[in-house]
């Protein structure tokens, strides 16, 4: 039988705070995936990184999952996936993608190949946004602000001028390098849209709309996520900015928003521990068990 460990955490990053609630619903979604492992004759379950005890090397797999406080504790859970992959277990995402996705200086990157990426700028904090040349453009509809490493929305504030942008920053000082994107009223019209892959294809789309009077789409801030099927050239899109990512995936949640000009363009690639909305839309969940399933066997049957 297949055994795959679902990796998860003991404890929520600090920006939740020591009084989240109802806990045990954040890791509903690893439940609900197990059981769809379960339908399908492989055993899978819940173990926290930090667990010292399990042996990497009894399991066929390790699925990232939720284990959102890496970002407290970036390089002790980088030693982990180490050990994991060092013991011969699979480890999906590879430890090769999980570094190259952890700062969102990837995306400088992707829109360097000629991808559809959001405009983003890369800023020390200290830097001063006004100049001759102008360092930031001016966006009529503002700026959005996001940590170069986080989860959640965590650390992601909107802006509305230049002078606004700089008081943000003041406030970021101790940050090495903040991402500076334009606001996309797109967001709060029609939602950002996450379409998610597994076994090299798109699995299904899902569109995020945040609450009135909010831009950020995860459900901790009231935003609501439903099933939506994309139009062809919004697929296409995804694909092509999927595809082009250079390292290996074996899941993978791309998330788009609408531009101006009416076509999408990448706002991040999801590639560590992203929600997949197993919830939200019911039959996500053996979408993705088939599709982790099909990878491994198709890795086991490639192996030496």
């Amino acid at each position: 039988m297949t055994s795959i460990a679902i990796l998860s955490t003991d404890r929520l990053p600090k920006f939740l705070g020591k009084d989240h609630p109802n806990e045990d619903s954040l890791f509903a979604e690893d439940d609900r995936l197990a059981e769809a492992f379960a339908a399908r004759g492989a055993a899978a379950r819940r173990i926290a990184w930090r667990d010292k005890t399990p042996s990497w090397r009894d399991f066929d797999l390790v699925l990232i999952r939720s284990t959102w406080d890496y970002i407290d504790h970036c390089q002790s859970f980088l030693a982990v996936l180490r050990e994991i992959e060092d013991s011969g277990c699979r480890l999906f995402n590879p430890l090769t993608t999980v570094r190259w996705n952890l700062s969102k200086s990837y995306l400088g990157a992707l829109a360097a190949q000629g991808l559809p990426v959001v405009p983003t700028q890369f800023l020390c904090p200290k830097t001063a946004v006004r100049g001759e040349p102008p360092l930031i453009p001016d966006f009529a509809k503002g700026y959005v602000v996001k940590p170069l490493v986080g989860v959640g929305g965590f650390g992601t504030e909107r802006v509305l001028s230049l002078d606004d942008l700089g008081g943000a920053l003041e406030k970021r000082r101790q940050e090495d390098q903040v991402i500076i994107q334009p606001f996309l009223p797109s967001i709060q019209e029609e939602g950002e849209w996450s379409f998610v892959f597994g076994s090299g294809r798109f699995l299904y789309a899902a569109l995020k709309r945040p609450k009135d009077g909010d831009f950020r789409v995860q459900v901790m801030y009231g935003a609501h996520t439903s099933a939506q099927s994309p139009q062809p050239s919004d697929l296409a899109a995804a694909q092509n900015c999927f595809r082009a990512l250079p390292v290996p995936v074996c899941l993978a949640r791309m998330d788009l928003a609408r531009m101006p000009d009416g076509h999408l363009a990448l706002m991040e690639a999801e590639l560590i521990e992203p929600q997949l909305y197993l919830h939200d839309l019911p039959h996500a969940a053996d979408l993705l068990a088939d599709a982790v399933l099909e990878t491994l066997r198709s890795q086991s049957a490639t192996s030496p």
